[in-house]
């Protein structure tokens, strides 16, 4: 499944503040809910739209996520994305705390920069997160790197 974000004053409550930390027009602000071609969902794939960094606090969204997710029996959940310090992590906590097993797709993770990225998933391996590569899930697949 596939979570995108859609930020809006409206929807967003966080945005008040990251516009003090951030002025207005800096990075974040007003963010498209646009997939790049090679991380769009393929027909019949459930993406759900979230407004804010955590999939599992975002109201109605966050809601259906959840139910989704639980409809299926899902105890452990693979995630991947951008950014590993903001959007992975916060959505990683809250889905520990919710009772599911998290592992971090380390290789399919990117932030802004490489140390930032490997400080976040050093700090929480085996904590209560486990961070995994991509060809741990997906031994058949071809390495991360031969895929860009």
């Amino acid at each position: 499944m596939h979570i995108r974000e859609r930020d809006s004053e409206d929807t967003s409550k966080w945005l008040p503040y990251w516009d003090k930390l951030h002025p207005p027009g800096g990075v974040g602000a007003g963010s498209k809910c646009v997939a790049e071609p090679w991380a769009a969902e393929l027909e019949g794939e459930p993406v759900f739209i979230k407004h804010c960094y955590d999939a599992f606090m975002s109201g109605a969204a966050s809601e259906a996520l959840l139910a989704h997710l639980r409809s299926l029996d899902i105890e452990r959940l693979y995630m991947c994305g951008a950014l590993t310090k903001a959007c992975v992590m916060f959505t990683a906590n809250s889905a520990f705390t919710l009772g599911f097993e998290v592992c971090v797709v380390g290789d399919c993770c990117a932030d802004r920069s490489r140390e930032h990225h490997d400080a976040v998933l050093s700090t929480y391996d085996g904590y209560h997160i486990a961070v995994v590569q991509s060809a741990d899930v997906f031994p058949s697949a071809p390495p991360a790197a031969a895929r860009l």
